[in-house]
């Protein structure tokens, strides 16, 4: 797979995984409604009409064949639109994410996709798009009232397949049509974005500004100056954040207690999780949890 793309992939959903405090589901302004449901990721598509989306304080016009890569971390609103303008969606957690993101990693192409996450496709490129949504979709349904486990595991991997298959085959197409170059990057940029990707993958084991620092022989104070630099955040507003969101992930799934969330993020004791929550997001687990449902 090409390196170049799969980092792209990359840069896009850790950038925007540390953005969680201006977090909003993408919202349709015109009808009152939500798209994108909270925890997720997305392909929004226009499938009809006329529409204008501002994402991240720009504006973009909206027209069939129109899409834009979206999440909730991501300030997504729909500000208008006709009356005869249709969406499609395929959207994601950020588990169906990883396996594709973090496997393999290179310090290029940083961050071009969330700047711009406006593509045009063709005709042959909507209807790839819609056979995958409505691939997804006739699979979700087939979950429902499904008493049979083993197959319920096979249709849920062949969900994850398929979402994983159409987030590689529509960001190729996104950079296959910006005509995106290859750049080398930076020793600090490679410092910064390295550590994004050590720590998407180690977070929940080392959550310690100083131990990344020792790992690039750099003291913390100037570790950190390069991270803000290139993420725009500090390195301990990235780890809170990222923990934060992952937390938030955990606990939408009530099968889950709040001690057990305690040992997946190792944390040393209940009490110490739920006061780090709590810092972050003014809620403790619990409270967070009743909001949910």
């Amino acid at each position: 797979m090409d390196t170049d793309f799969v980092s792209a992939v990359f840069s896009l959903y850790s950038y925007n995984f540390f953005n969680y405090l201006c977090a909003m589901p993408v919202f349709n302004a015109h009808t009152k409604t939500t798209i994108l449901p909270y925890n997720m990721a997305g392909m929004l598509l226009c499938t009809g009409g006329q529409s204008e989306l501002q994402i991240n304080g720009t504006k973009y016009k909206f027209s069939r064949g129109s899409m834009c890569f979206v999440d909730q971390f991501v300030s997504a609103e729909i500000v208008s639109q006709s009356d005869d303008c249709h969406w499609e969606m395929i959207s994601f957690t950020y588990e169906v994410l990883y396996p594709i993101a973090t496997h393999v990693y290179e310090t290029i192409m940083r961050n071009r996709l969330f700047k711009n996450p406006y593509i045009k496709l063709d005709g042959k490129q909507i209807k790839d798009f819609l056979f995958y949504a409505g691939r997804i979709r006739d699979r979700q349904r087939m979950l429902e009232g499904e008493p049979n486990e083993s197959k319920l595991k096979m249709v849920s991997k062949n969900i994850v397949l398929l979402q994983q298959t159409a987030i590689i085959e529509f960001t190729m197409l996104y950079f296959d049509g910006n005509n995106i170059p290859t750049q080398k990057a930076s020793r600090n940029e490679t410092i910064a974005y390295d550590f994004v990707a050590s720590l998407v993958a180690n977070f929940s084991k080392e959550r310690s500004v100083g131990l990344y620092a020792k790992q690039v022989g750099l003291t913390t104070n100037y570790f950190s100056q390069i991270v803000h630099q290139y993420i725009g955040y500090t390195p301990t507003a990235v780890i809170k954040n990222i923990t934060i969101a992952n937390a938030k992930m955990l606990l939408a799934d009530t099968r889950l207690s709040i001690k057990e969330i305690t040992v997946r993020l190792n944390f040393p004791s209940q009490i110490s999780f739920c006061k780090y929550f709590k810092t972050g997001t003014g809620m403790s687990p619990s409270e967070y949890r009743k909001t949910m449902y």
